[in-house]
């Protein structure tokens, strides 16, 4: 377990902690004179019902890994990420590539694997909308953006 997923797994219950020790204050009489009623009506749920969907989301995050190739699971660092990157997938951005080739290259990566990759690069998940193809081009931009910086670094 990665230092994010233990830290991950220490706000959930964190949060569940939380949660149950506000909901048993809520079933008190004096509930009312500490809480307002909107904030009341939100305690709604049983702590057992609070931790079943925090389970439910960790099984759909595990199955979503589940369908990534072996070979992104274990990418854990930007030049890992690279590497992949300019071996399997910036051919695609190349000007010059047949469209068959293009889309015979995308058949071979799924939208959660860039997703994964998108995720250790910027730290934060792709945004829903994004596209296999957008999300690709924003992953080249991060790199060659960082040679260029490194270049004009180096000039100073």
């Amino acid at each position: 377990m990665s230092a994010s997923s233990r830290e991950n797994e220490n706000i959930k219950k964190d949060l569940i902690s939380l949660y149950t020790d506000f909901y048993h204050m809520s079933q008190s009489e004096a509930a009312i004179h500490f809480f307002n009623k909107d904030m009341l009506r939100k305690i709604r749920y049983k702590p057992e019902e609070i931790e079943k969907a925090l389970e439910l989301s960790n099984t759909i995050a595990e199955k979503s890994k589940q369908k990534m190739k072996t070979e992104i699971i274990e990418i854990r660092t930007k030049e890992q990420v690279l590497e992949y990157f300019t071996k399997n997938l910036l051919p695609i951005c190349q000007p010059d590539i047949a469209e068959e080739t293009r889309n015979r290259i995308l058949k071979t990566v799924t939208l959660e694997d860039i997703r994964y990759l998108y995720s250790i690069i910027f730290e934060i998940p792709l945004p829903d909308k994004c596209k296999k193809m957008d999300a690709i081009y924003k992953i080249k931009d991060f790199f060659d953006n960082e040679e260029r910086t490194a270049d004009l670094i180096k000039n100073i």
